[in-house]
């Protein structure tokens, strides 16, 4: 009896020291194990879980990606969770994630390229083994490479998988696309762009699932050129929403909105003193777009003055109101109505 009671405590001795010390080791542990699940996912890591709960856990200095070049860093990430009792089901109640640079590009095909956390974005089939209810990123910087060079934004962002995303963002285009005149990036105010994102279930459009994309366009002054286009000291207001279909079909919509500016010039063309308010816009374009798009837009307003290279030609002050149409047959209707004041030219 005596050396059954000794094995009997030296069990519960060992075992709790087993406990104890996978207890201790357990930040160890846990970073050995995220590790080499984002291995198994073909995602390059460098990760230290500094404080893991029951229910908490804190890491610092994630980077995803190689070493010369991650496409995520974030300085700091805190998760919460439960577990359903009857689901077994993991509910993360909030994801907390600052200080955060993601590096992602434009392919030339147009194409967003998340590099090597991409694997982390493809939805897995079967029964959902968590829910993420609530995600807050704050000082997060993005870099996009694109064919015209490297764009920027500081953004911060909220959300969760039943509500959806919203945020702001700061952008700077690439330098490329910044008017000469206006300075270089280093002098270029961002533009103050807002958005909100949602994933709309297949039995709520005609088409689906598809993802919702609302936005609001708000520059305030700045001044872009795109090839040979250009615009000076841009201000006003944009919104509206982008509905991305599965089929590739995507349609456009936005509010009436303000577009004021100092000069536009392309395309043999030069207007200075620009003052427009757009009209609702419907356009619906599958792939290619320029074969199956259609829709219609409006814009009235008024112009200090406005000069063509070809013929030459000057308007005065002038008064317009220009609406177009694409028919689904590809039928382009075009109204114009103006009112200037004087005319010049040979």
């Amino acid at each position: 009896l005596l050396a059954r009671r000794t094995i009997l405590v030296l069990s519960l001795g060992v075992i709790s020291l087993a406990t104890i010390t996978l207890w201790v080791a357990r930040n160890q542990l846990a970073t050995t194990s995220l590790s080499a699940y984002l291995r198994s996912k073909g995602i390059p890591s460098d990760i230290v879980v500094e404080n893991l709960q029951l229910d908490t856990a804190l890491i610092r200095n994630l980077s995803l990606g190689s070493k010369t070049k991650p496409n995520l860093i974030a300085k700091n990430v805190r998760i919460k969770w439960r577990i359903d009792s009857k689901s077994r089901v993991v509910i993360i109640e909030q994801i907390l994630i600052e200080d955060v640079k993601l590096h992602a590009a434009i392919t030339s095909d147009g194409k967003l390229d998340l590099g090597a956390i991409s694997p982390l974005l493809k939805t897995t089939p079967g029964p959902k083994r968590s829910v993420l209810k609530s995600v807050r990123l704050s000082n997060v910087t993005v870099l996009l490479d694109t064919p015209q060079g490297q764009a920027s934004a500081r953004l911060m962002a909220w959300g969760g998988e039943a509500e959806g995303w919203k945020g702001r963002a700061d952008v700077t285009p690439p330098n490329s696309i910044i008017l000469k005149s206006a300075g270089d990036a280093s002098s270029f105010v961002p533009i103050r762009l807002g958005f909100a994102i949602q994933q709309i279930p297949r039995q709520s459009i005609n088409v689906g699932p598809a993802l919702s994309i609302g936005f609001a366009f708000l520059p305030s002054g700045q001044s872009l050129t795109y090839q040979d286009y250009s615009i000076a000291r841009l201000s006003g207001n944009i919104a509206g929403r982008i509905l991305i279909k599965d089929n590739d079909e995507m349609r456009l919509d936005t509010r009436r909105g303000t577009l004021r500016a100092d000069r536009f010039v392309g395309n043999n063309i030069e207007a200075t003193g620009l003052n427009a308010t757009t009209m609702p816009l419907f356009w619906t374009h599958g792939t290619p777009w320029q074969t199956k798009g259609w829709g219609n837009f409006g814009v009235t307003g008024t112009l200090d003055r406005l000069k063509l290279a070809n013929p030459n030609l000057a308007l005065g002050a002038t008064r317009f109101r220009l609406s177009a149409a694409r028919a689904q047959s590809g039928r382009i209707q075009v109204n114009y109505q103006g009112d200037v004041q004087d005319v010049s030219g040979s």
